[in-house]
């Protein structure tokens, strides 16, 4: 009888009752066998695809005509896998899993073995030391020395600090808002900025309003415009997210001027510094630096005390 029969039946014989049934007696010899239902498909095709490009490279099954040389395979193995344990997922000249070129590697290598087209086998001497039993002694000392260890940093707890953003800048514009500075005793600065109505689409429009308010009842305060954009942030490898939005001075009206005022690129970065939230001494520098900018220095709270109520006189012509 077949051997194969023979051990089904067997084990068809000693199975417990309850677990038997009627089949095919070559799906007992089957079940005998090894079974590709075990072996995961998506990892197969992936190593399909690994092999693949191996034979368009150099050949389908070279290596059992012209042999291969054992430490080529172990190289190769050794370097896809410590470059996945250091972190790289994909193998940048393939375009696959490192975990599935070693495994491709190692699948070359073993066919070469069955097929005895092993042409070099260049491994060392035999080792007769008891390297394993020896380390796993020294790990036995070390545990015991160290029964609670510090644990390990993974990739997983540090990932979230490569996602820092390595410059932040202003993308498309949102609108404009119109805002005037109300004085304010208990505030840091003795004065707050107070957004008018609703964000502005239109800059025009928002000049315009800006325009108004000062005009009306607001002659002896500040008003300014200021732009909204989107925050956009810049990785390390280059993606840019947008997260929230960025504000930043488009226009400033100071008492007695006539009409808006554009701020210079150097007037907008010394806004953008106090509206940053600087230290007391930064702002106090920020706000020296704005006021050597901005001529005459007024008192924005004080107008009929310095000037009477006619505000500023005009400037004599020096000629």
């Amino acid at each position: 009888m077949n051997p194969g029969i023979s051990e089904f039946a067997r084990l068809e014989e000693e199975a417990p009752r309850e677990t038997r049934k009627d089949t095919n007696p070559k799906d007992g010899v089957g079940s005998l066998k090894p079974s590709y239902a075990a072996v995961p498909v998506p990892v197969l095709y992936e190593i399909g695809a690994a092999l693949t490009e191996g034979a368009r490279k150099y050949g389908g099954y070279n290596w059992r005509v012209a042999g291969v040389r054992t430490s080529v395979y172990i190289d190769a193995t050794r370097r896809h896998l410590d470059s996945f344990w250091e972190g790289e997922d994909i193998d940048p000249d393939s375009g696959l899993s490192h975990i599935t070129k070693a495994i491709a590697s190692l699948t070359v290598f073993r066919d070469a073995q069955i097929q005895g087209m092993v042409a070099n086998d260049d491994r060392p001497p035999r080792t007769e030391a008891p390297f394993m039993a020896e380390g796993q002694a020294r790990m036995a000392e070390l545990v015991g020395r160290y029964p609670n260890p510090v644990p390990s940093f993974t990739e997983e707890q540090v990932a979230h600090t490569r996602n820092t953003p390595v410059s932040t800048y202003g993308g498309q514009t949102l609108g404009f808002d119109i805002e005037v500075m109300l004085p304010a005793p208990d505030a840091p600065d003795g004065f707050v900025w107070a957004q008018q109505g609703d964000r502005r689409i239109d800059v025009d429009q928002a000049l315009a309003v800006a325009q108004a308010l000062r005009d009306d009842g607001y002659g002896e305060r500040v008003v300014r415009v200021m732009r909204a954009m989107q925050r956009v942030e810049q990785m390390a490898d280059a993606t840019e997210y947008v997260v929230g939005e960025l504000r930043e001075p488009l226009v400033t009206v100071f008492p007695g001027d006539l009409s808006l005022t554009a701020l210079t690129d150097e007037e907008a970065e010394e806004q953008v510094r106090i509206e940053n939230g600087e230290s007391y001494e930064e702002q106090e520098e920020s706000r020296a630096r704005m006021a050597a900018l901005e001529a005459p220095n007024i008192d924005p709270f004080d107008m009929p005390a310095q000037f009477g109520e006619d505000g500023p006189a005009p400037e004599e012509d020096p000629a």
